[in-house]
């Protein structure tokens, strides 16, 4: 038995809130900035637009942003754009050809890039998804940021396989699903895996096996990765240890496609696809995460039948949208075209919003992914519109902005992310011709305001059996009067306790029977210059041996002892306010005489 819960993350305040690094904003994929969206006097406002004067024979990868910097792939290139406006520029024009850089001195020209690149504070990674019949080498790239994107280390598996989704970054480490990128699905079935590498170096720390292809990204926290894969009858949602990639636990949930996992508050959600009959319908399923019970599953949207290719590329599905979350709820685009919120203690839909309808006999279905971003939801329909939710208002709905020519109805082919007042999506009508993708950027910029203030709750710590709590540790740094983290003890729905320090005996008063808690780290600084950080914390546990009380007095049919009946039903009342009354072991025993 563990007495001693170490909760590690290597925490600091972040200088500027409005970068969105990776596909899911975060290694937990909650599609959720802490930055600013656009205010609603400017959020129908184009800031800028732009075509690339160039051929796009391949989609154009989800964006991401990164130091005022908005980075894109395609045609085998990285593509970075300054994308605010200085003050001789026109807001709502096109963007001066001197924003944009593709980077000529790294290129990939004879491979594909599918999967958008990951950024951290030095390093781009980016990752090829080449497709050839019997499958093809493909390779995982990282650019040192800080040296014009020039290259600083590549990593070749050494067999076919292909990177389809968008890499994670957590704790200097790249997390990665693979396939083989063989297009005939239904005969290849090799190099399914999910690999971790070290950023620095990119030599490889562990490897798992999937069952089948996965096209989805991994959701990483401080102690689990959980990534998911197409098969559908057996298990192929996995949990796995985050330093030895160990499985902890697996579970059956139907085809995953390119949705991918979330991890919020020691819960992992997951989109699936469900067949009834002839009929394909969507599922969300939430788990708990340190041991894979379900703790709740709901349908959502209308089940339709989908017009699948099953050759050449990934086959649509139902689950290719992944949601976000934010404030205890989950917010999931339906394929049909309705955006649903869902509780997430249990699942009960708060709200549902129509975005999109899906013409009949199209193949269009709504895959975007929502992004959230200062209490909106922003989400791109496939008939070119982008919509804002209103969170606070049950999901009122607001057209920001369509593609133009509006009569074309292009559609926009990524999922939007946020920034610091603005909104970035990229609209496109095919491939091979000039000017066949749209860059759209609305709202207006705000510079983002430094940071001297932050905050860390961790998951919910439960007490086990017999034990209660010692003391509290941490490891941290602060730089005098100028810069401080205060901790504190919270119950498991994040109200607070207690405050505490390095080093104390944990005393919780009135609150001792508390079975489940939550610590919370609280950073403040003078400026940025003096930032504290904090390196781990954790509570350690002793065992109560003292037993538990019981009150004669109460034993019933009769304290006295005699009893007249032949099978008395025998009662007595306990008590136990330190660890509590152990119902596994506590017992008594009656004497006769």
């Amino acid at each position: 038995m563990k007495t001693r819960i170490k909760i590690e993350d290597n925490l600091s305040i972040n200088p500027v809130s409005g970068d969105w690094p990776m596909f899911g904003q975060n290694p937990q994929n909650t599609r959720t900035s802490e930055g600013k969206g656009p205010s609603d006097q400017n959020s129908t406002d184009i800031y800028w637009w732009d075509t690339p004067q160039e051929e796009f024979d391949v989609p154009v990868t989800d964006p991401v942003i990164s130091d005022k910097y908005l980075y894109l792939c395609s045609n085998g290139k990285l593509y970075r754009y300054d994308f605010v406006l200085d003050s001789e520029s026109q807001q709502g024009g096109k963007l001066p050809d001197n924003k944009s850089d593709d980077f000529n001195g790294f290129n990939v020209d004879d491979k594909n890039i599918v999967a958008p690149p990951a950024i951290t504070n030095d390093y781009i990674v980016i990752v090829t998804g080449d497709t050839d019949n019997g499958g093809v080498d493909n390779f995982v790239y990282v650019l040192d940021k800080n040296d014009n994107c020039a290259l600083a280390f590549s990593y070749d598996y050494g067999d076919d396989i292909c990177y389809w989704s968008p890499p994670i970054v957590s704790d200097d480490k790249i997390f990665i699903t693979t396939w083989s990128g063989d297009p005939d699905l239904l005969q290849s079935n090799e190099n399914n895996k999910i690999i971790a590498l070290n950023i620095e170096g990119l030599t490889k720390e562990w490897e798992f096996d999937l069952p089948f292809h996965s096209f989805s990204a991994p959701a990483v926290s401080d102690e689990f990765v959980v990534v998911g894969c197409t098969e559908k009858s057996e298990d192929n949602l996995f949990a796995l240890d985050k330093e030895t990639g160990d499985l902890i636990w697996s579970a059956s949930v139907g085809t995953i496609g390119k949705s991918s996992p979330v991890i919020y508050d020691n819960s992992v959600f997951v989109v699936s696809e469900c067949s009834f009959a002839e009929l394909e319908s969507t599922k969300v399923t939430a788990f708990r995460l340190d041991n894979g019970t379900v703790l709740w599953e709901k349908i959502i949207g209308i089940p339709m039948s989908l017009d699948r290719v099953l050759y050449g590329y990934p086959y649509t599905t139902m689950a290719d949208s992944t949601p976000a979350v934010y404030d205890e709820k989950l917010y999931v685009a339906c394929p049909g075209g309705n955006v649903h919120a869902l509780y997430t203690i249990n699942g009960t839909k708060a709200w549902s919003q129509i975005v999109y309808l899906k013409p009949f006999g199209s193949t269009d279905i709504l895959d975007s992914s929502p992004a959230i971003a200062d209490d909106k939801i922003y989400i791109s329909t496939p008939s070119g519109e982008l919509y804002s939710l209103d969170i606070a208002n049950d999901g009122d709905t607001k057209l920001l902005m369509q593609t133009y020519p509006e009569e074309d109805g292009i559609p926009y082919i990524t999922s939007p992310i946020v920034s610091n007042g603005l909104v970035f999506v990229v609209a496109g009508k095919g491939s091979g011709t000039i000017g066949n993708h749209w860059f759209y950027c609305s709202g207006s910029y705000e510079e983002p305001t430094e940071q001297i203030n932050g905050h860390l709750i961790s998951i919910p710590i439960e007490l086990p059996t017999g034990k209660r709590l010692k003391s509290f540790s941490a490891d941290f740094k602060t730089l005098g009067d100028s810069s401080d983290i205060v901790y504190s003890i919270l119950d498991e729905q994040k109200k607070h306790i207690i405050t505490i320090n390095d080093g104390d005996l944990i005393n919780l008063g009135e609150r001792a029977d508390e079975r489940v808690f939550r610590l919370r780290a609280n950073l403040s600084a003078d400026n940025i210059s003096v930032n504290p950080e904090l390196a781990y914390w954790s509570v350690t546990f002793y065992t109560d041996n003292d037993p538990p009380d019981f009150v004669e007095d109460s034993f019933r049919p009769n304290p006295g002892g005699w009893i007249n009946i032949s099978k008395p039903t025998c009662t007595i009342d306990v008590w136990d306010n330190i660890s509590g009354l152990n119902l596994g072991s506590a017992y008594y025993e009656i004497g006769y005489c």
